[in-house]
């Protein structure tokens, strides 16, 4: 029996969040998230200098929010060597 999932939240506005998915295995959506370089391919959503995405642990039934067991941040930013902007990620787990 299934006791808990985990919901894939785009969290960059902190006043509200766009559910990317859900998924059974924390294991497995963070390698995904983590192989991603350009974060704009993990949303739907405008992502121009900054994204987070956030995993949301929550039990199946009446458990209110969750508790987040992962977050990862990206910037883009300048690069002098490149002379382009490129993604540079912070994982917060």
């Amino acid at each position: 029996m299934i006791e808990k999932l985990y919901e894939v939240v785009d969290a960059t506005d902190d006043e509200m969040y766009f559910t990317q998915g859900t998924f059974l295995s924390l294991e497995e959506i963070i390698k995904d998230i983590e192989s991603e370089s350009d974060p704009t391919n993990l949303t739907d959503n405008d992502v121009d200098e900054y994204f987070k995405i956030e995993i949301w642990e929550r039990k199946i039934g009446w458990s209110g929010r969750g508790k987040v067991v992962y977050a990862r941040e990206w910037v883009n930013e300048y690069n002098e060597d490149t002379d382009e902007d490129e993604w540079r990620a912070k994982t917060n787990a």
